[in-house]
């Protein structure tokens, strides 16, 4: 330990020494005191004088515990980045907590030992000055991770270094990880402060936020869009050049209460899928919190470990869910299934389920196995159709219901679920002001028409990432908002598959709300 101990003192004193040597006459602070620099503990304070911002500039170093333990491995860095008006503090235990998700991260998906590397981000959106004046990160790419190299023994190559944020620092991570893909190689994005360029040129306080980052200061409408914003937003530079950054991992994600962010974050998910920029999305309920991003940063440890073992990032296969015990009739066009909870009377749900066209052929199993647990044990009858089978949804309806269940049911008994191409009709009921129980469109294809109402229990959009109707998703459920319906909106890990459809299935069932017998 001693050895140890005497090695990263004198790096440290080396790097801070090559980075205060070249300031001319101008008076520079003192180089940390060696008897400060021993690393006895996981976690350490410490600033740097950065001649690029002409300031010191502060960083925390999270080391894991076998670092302290006199080995001689490297071990890879994730720099981790802090939201707007925030400190590395926002990483400690009253925040974040760093540490305790790390260690969740090894016991869930067996992360590695790594570093983590926690800079000051000066409300700089971790970017450099539109008027060069503030080189952010040129600081962070050229002076602090050089630095940090040479002070402990990482594994100093863009394959083993990582980028991570939240809110600002969930854009820093996009910018850095892109504009400095010869020193990174992975991002991790937690709701990034991504606005569309509609929405930056209509905000308000974007002088001292935006503006006197990117230009634009003073200024309204387009004249906000600056060729240095341009340059340094996802939304343009994945647009304009998609084939530079094969060579990125990126993970993203965002809550869909967000108030405004869910927008940016959706188009930049649509955005990369159209331009065939390989990344993982995650859109699950939460909003703006320390909590969402806790979660979040969890999946995104393990997707990290993923790139580090050079192991991809698989599709979640999960267990796949066995067909139920149930009883099948054929009532009209519909097949109509039931299990040993089913009560033949008008207290009775039924679930109508519409199968459209979609990537992968889907069948009616796969719609009753993703809805298992609800046959076997409430009062529910699942009738699946097909899409080119409906033509009047309200006969559909009475045909199930009189000659089946020989009882008319209340709209709040009704649910409504949708996947694919071709069911515009029984969505249109559904958005017609019919008070049904809930709505789930499943990887859908569907439009809002004007005037639609929206007094239904739930309406829920679920997709996995790969999925097919990416943007009719996004769009259906930014509708959802407009109307301050009570929406829910989920992108999930996976593909467009009957797999897929079972597992969406089967994560939206608490929704559906129908009472245990």
């Amino acid at each position: 330990m001693k050895k140890l101990t005497h090695t990263l003192t004198a790096s440290l004193l080396l790097a801070v020494l090559v980075l205060t040597g070249s300031c001319g006459d101008r008076e520079e602070p003192l180089p940390p005191s060696p008897t400060k620099t021993v690393f006895s503990q996981c976690r350490n304070t410490m600033s740097f004088y950065s001649n690029k911002l002409r300031q010191k500039v502060r960083f925390d170093i999270v080391l894991p515990k076998e670092y302290l333990t006199g080995s001689e491995a490297n071990y890879d860095v994730l720099y981790l980045l802090h939201g707007y008006g925030d400190s590395p503090d926002a990483w400690g235990s009253n925040g974040i907590a760093i540490e305790s998700v790390d260690s969740e991260a090894r016991r869930k998906s067996g992360l590695r030992p790594i570093i983590y590397l926690i800079p000051e981000g000066m409300n700089s959106y971790y970017v450099n000055r539109y008027d060069g004046s503030f080189p952010y990160m040129d600081m962070l790419s050229k002076e602090l991770v050089p630095l940090v190299d040479r002070m402990l023994r990482t594994n100093a190559s863009r394959e083993h270094r990582g980028v991570a944020g939240y809110s600002m620092g969930g854009f820093g991570a996009l910018a850095v990880a892109s504009v400095c893909r010869d020193v990174f190689s992975t991002c991790i994005s937690l709701s990034p402060s991504l606005n569309t360029d509609e929405q930056y040129c209509t905000l308000g306080g974007w002088d001292e936020q935006w503006g006197s980052v990117f230009g634009g200061k003073g200024t309204l409408g387009s004249s906000r869009l600056t060729p240095h914003y341009r340059a340094m937003c996802p939304l343009h530079f994945f647009a304009d050049n998609p084939e530079r950054y094969d060579d990125v991992a990126y993970f993203i994600d965002c809550g869909d209460d967000e108030e405004r962010l869910y927008i940016g974050s959706g188009e930049l998910h649509s955005l990369m899928r159209e331009k065939g920029i390989k990344h993982e999305m995650r859109v699950r309920n939460g909003a703006h919190t320390t909590m969402y991003w806790r979660q979040g940063l969890t999946e995104g440890l393990a997707f990290f470990e993923s790139q580090l073992a050079e192991a991809g990032y698989a599709a979640e296969e999960g267990r796949d869910a066995s067909m139920p015990e149930v009883n099948k009739s054929s009532v009209g066009s519909a097949t109509v299934y039931t299990g040993a909870g089913f009560k033949r009377n008008d207290a009775s749900h039924i679930i109508y389920a519409c199968i459209g066209q979609g990537n992968t052929e889907i069948c009616a199993e796969d719609v009753v196995c993703g809805l298992g647990s609800l046959l076997s044990s409430r009062n529910c009858a699942l009738a699946v159709y097909s899409a080119d089978a409906i033509a009047k949804v309200e006969d559909c309806f009475a045909s199930v219901e009189t000659e089946f269940l020989g009882a008319k049911i209340e709209d709040s008994r009704r649910q409504i679920v949708v996947y694919g191409h071709g069911c515009q009709k029984i969505a249109d009921y559904a958005f017609s002001g019919a008070r049904v129980g809930g709505f789930y469109a499943e990887d859908a294809d569907i439009a809002v028409s004007e005037g639609a109402r929206f007094s239904g229990r739930a309406y829920i959009v679920d997709i996995t990432d790969m999925g097919t109707n990416h943007r009719q998703a996004f769009a259906l459920y930014c509708k959802f908002r407009e109307a301050d319906a009570p929406a829910q909106y989920r992108v999930r890990n996976g593909c467009d598959t009957a797999l897929g459809l079972r597992q969406g299935l089967a994560s939206i069932v608490p929704f559906f709300n129908i009472p245990a017998n």
